[in-house]
């Protein structure tokens, strides 16, 4: 659904916070989250615990949502307390949930 929807296949394998395109194994083995545009000074390549009920996980934010990729999704998918941590598949798949509120804290 992201790919398309949210423009996703076009930017595949390549984040805002790492240089070059990254092949889909090293994409693979780590636990990669996005912040909306606005949040990449305060959050941008940090470490984020992430729970949800009895989940956690600890993602890197390698990544950022920018409204002007896929016609203002980003603004438009930001929770209720105007934060969006988007999880990239893997990540998801890992951690068992890919919609919802989160509860997050910023480890380092």
């Amino acid at each position: 659904m992201e790919c398309i929807k949210y423009n996703g296949c076009k930017w595949a394998g390549q984040f805002y916070g790492v240089r070059g395109k990254k092949p889909e194994n090293w994409v693979a083995r780590k636990n990669i989250a996005a912040v909306h545009q606005k949040h990449w000074r305060q959050y941008g390549g940090k470490s984020l615990r992430l729970r949800q009920g009895s989940r956690e996980i600890v993602v890197e934010v390698l990544d950022l949502c920018s409204d002007s990729d896929c016609n203002g999704c980003c603004t438009n998918n930001l929770g209720g307390d105007g934060y969006l941590i988007d999880i990239e598949k893997h990540t998801m798949n890992r951690f068992g949930s890919g919609s919802g509120v989160v509860e997050f804290q910023v480890c380092g």
